[in-house]
């Protein structure tokens, strides 16, 4: 997490011009969003909240999500099982297949 926040940090100076020196030289096309898609959700909708399944039976918690090259996320890593974080085991499912619901 940390090089993409200093790479996009650092290809922000690059494309605003206020890298000094031979970095500046080598400029990188950045396009900033000036508005947000209205169907766009945060992360924060899906990491570390519980999902439960059809019947309302939690399954588990949202550990982690998998983003490819394209930065498209393909798969959310569920932690399931286990008591108090003892012997949870973490499993691999299809990003697709979540949906956000209100509690």
């Amino acid at each position: 997490m940390k090089t993409i926040v200093a790479s996009t940090a650092l290809a922000l100076l690059l494309t605003t011009g206020l890298a000094a020196g031979p970095a500046s030289a080598a400029q990188t096309s950045t396009q900033l969003i000036t508005t947000l898609p209205g169907e766009a959700l945060p992360i924060s909708d899906y990491y570390n909240q519980n999902v439960y399944d059809n019947r309302d039976n939690k399954i588990g918690e949202v550990n982690d999500l998998l983003v490819d090259n394209a930065g498209k996320v393909n798969a959310v890593i569920l932690g399931v099982g286990g008591f108090l974080g003892v012997g949870e085991k973490n499993v691999a499912v299809a990003f697709p297949s979540l949906k956000v619901a209100e509690a």
